[in-house]
C-alpha cells in the first residue's frame, strides 16, 4: 500500500515536472525543446479569471488555437481530452485525436491544461489559426452541407441561424457577484427574440436554433431549423447537426447570431479560412467577458479570434432594443 501510494507521488512529481518544461519552453519560445513531444491538451480549468469553468463554447473557440499552434510552431504531436459533452463532436467534427482515460496514449503524453496553454504562449491573440471544425476528413457531414447550400440557394433566401441565451448561473457570495455577474444579464426570451428580427427584409429568413425551444410546437417570430434541414432533430452528439447547419448558412450567404453562447464560438469554427464576410454575429450584454475585449481586439475593433466576428453591444443593461436594431440593418 505504501509503496503503490509512493508510486503515485513520483509519477504526480513527474507529470507536473513535464508541464512545467512545456511551460518553460513556451514562455522563452524555445520551441525546438517541444519538437516530437507527446501533448495532450486537457480542460479542467477556467481558461480566463472572469470565466467561472470550462465551458462549451470555450472548447470551441480555444482548443483549436492551442493545439493548431503546438503543431505548426512546435512541431509538437497534440491530442485532446475535450469535456466530456463534446467527445462525440471533436471525434466526429474534428481532426484533432481525441483521447480517453484507458487509451494508451493518455499515459505516453505530457498533460498540460489549455489554460496554462492560454496564458504562456507568447501574443495567442495575433496567432491565425487555420483549423476548423467540419474539414476535409469529414465526408459524410459536408455532403449534408452541400445538399443545404444547395436547397437555401434554389429558396433564394439569406437564412439567418440566431440562439438566444437563457442559462442562470447561480452565483455563489458576492464576490462572485462582481466577476461573473454579466452571466446573469444577457438572457433573452423567445418574445424578446422575437421582437429583435421583427421588421428583417422580405428575403431574410430566420431559424432559432436553441436547444430547449426545439421542444415547443411554436417558436414565437421564427421557424424552426428543420425546414431546411430536416435531419436536424437526428441526434448524433451535442452540435453535431449545428455545425453542419452552421457551415450550410454561412456558405450560402447567411449569418450565425449568438448570445454570447457556445454557437457564436461553434460557427467561428466552421466558417472557411478564406471567408471573411461579418457573418458571425455576437450579441453581448451591457457586461461581457474578457473574450471580447483588450488584447482580443484589434484596433479597429475587430475581433482577432475571427475575421468573420461582428460585435453588438447593449447600450444599456437588460434593454435589446437598440442591439435588434443594429443586428436587423446587417441584413438589410
Amino acid at each position: 500500500m505504501k509503496r503503490s501510494y509512493f508510486l503515485l507521488l513520483l509519477f504526480g512529481f513527474a507529470s507536473f515536472s513535464m508541464c512545467n518544461q512545456v511551460i518553460e519552453a513556451l514562455k522563452t519560445r524555445k520551441f525546438d525543446l517541444l519538437a516530437g513531444k507527446k501533448i495532450m491538451v486537457t480542460c479542467n480549468k477556467a481558461p480566463y479569471d472572469d470565466v467561472p469553468s470550462f465551458g462549451l463554447g470555450d472548447a470551441f473557440l480555444f482548443l483549436r488555437f492551442v493545439v493548431d499552434y503546438l503543431e505548426t510552431e512546435c512541431k509538437s504531436h497534440v491530442v485532446l481530452v475535450p469535456p466530456k459533452a463534446l467527445c462525440r463532436f471533436f471525434s466526429l467534427c474534428s481532426d484533432i485525436p481525441v483521447v480517453e482515460p484507458g487509451n494508451p496514449l493518455y499515459d505516453e503524453c505530457i498533460s498540460v491544461e489549455c489554460r496554462d496553454l492560454l496564458q504562456h504562449i507568447p501574443d495567442i491573440q495575433k496567432f491565425e489559426s487555420k483549423k476548423r471544425f467540419l474539414g476535409k476528413n469529414c465526408i459524410w457531414a459536408n455532403a449534408q452541407v452541400q445538399k443545404i447550400v444547395s436547397h437555401l440557394k434554389k429558396r433564394n433566401i439569406i437564412p439567418v441561424l440566431i440562439t438566444r441565451q437563457s442559462n442562470y448561473y447561480k452565483l455563489k457570495s458576492k464576490s462572485e457577484e462582481n466577476i461573473f455577474g454579466y452571466l446573469n444579464n444577457r438572457s433573452i426570451s423567445r418574445q424578446e427574440l422575437a421582437d429583435i428580427v421583427q421588421g428583417v427584409s422580405e428575403q431574410v429568413r430566420v431559424y432559432n436554433i436553441q436547444f430547449e425551444d426545439q421542444k415547443l410546437p411554436d417558436i414565437a417570430g421564427v421557424q424552426k431549423p428543420t425546414v431546411i434541414y430536416p435531419e436536424y432533430d437526428n441526434y448524433m452528439g451535442a452540435f453535431v447537426q449545428d455545425a453542419i447547419l452552421m457551415k450550410a448558412v454561412l456558405q450560402a450567404g447567411g449569418y450565425v447570431v449568438s448570445v454570447e453562447t457556445a454557437a457564436g464560438h461553434l460557427a467561428c469554427g466552421v466558417v472557411d479560412v478564406c471567408d471573411t464576410r461579418k457573418n458571425i454575429i455576437m450579441l453581448l450584454g451591457k457586461q461581457y467577458s474578457c473574450r471580447w475585449k483588450s488584447p482580443f481586439l484589434n484596433e479597429d475593433g475587430s475581433v482577432t479570434w475571427s475575421a468573420n466576428t461582428k460585435l453588438i453591444i447593449q447600450e444599456k443593461a437588460g434593454d435589446w432594443t437598440d442591439v435588434g436594431k443594429k443586428l436587423r440593418a446587417s441584413f438589410n
